[in-house]
C-alpha cells in the first residue's frame, strides 16, 4: 500500500487528511483524521504529512493486534 494521505491547504495553512481503513471505523468512531500541519510551506507540510503517516500507521496496528471483547 503506497501513501495516501492528502496534503490540503484550508486558509494559509495546510492540513494532512488520512482516511481510517474500512476494518477500523466503526471500532473507531471515524472514516477520517484530520490533523493541521502548522505551516503555511508545502514543503515542511509533505514532510510532516509523512511523518504523521507513519503515526497513523502505528495507530491502526494497535486496535488490530488488540482484540476487543464483545458478546459473540
Amino acid at each position: 500500500m503506497g501513501f495516501v494521505a492528502n496534503v490540503v491547504q484550508r486558509g494559509r495553512t495546510f492540513q494532512c487528511r488520512r482516511r481510517i481503513p474500512a476494518d477500523l471505523r466503526q471500532r473507531l468512531g471515524r472514516h477520517e483524521l484530520v490533523r493541521s500541519l502548522g505551516t503555511g510551506d508545502i514543503r515542511a507540510a509533505k514532510l510532516r504529512a509523512c511523518r504523521l503517516y507513519v503515526a497513523a500507521e502505528e495507530l491502526f496496528s494497535t486496535p488490530r493486534a488488540t482484540p476487543m471483547l464483545t458478546d459473540d
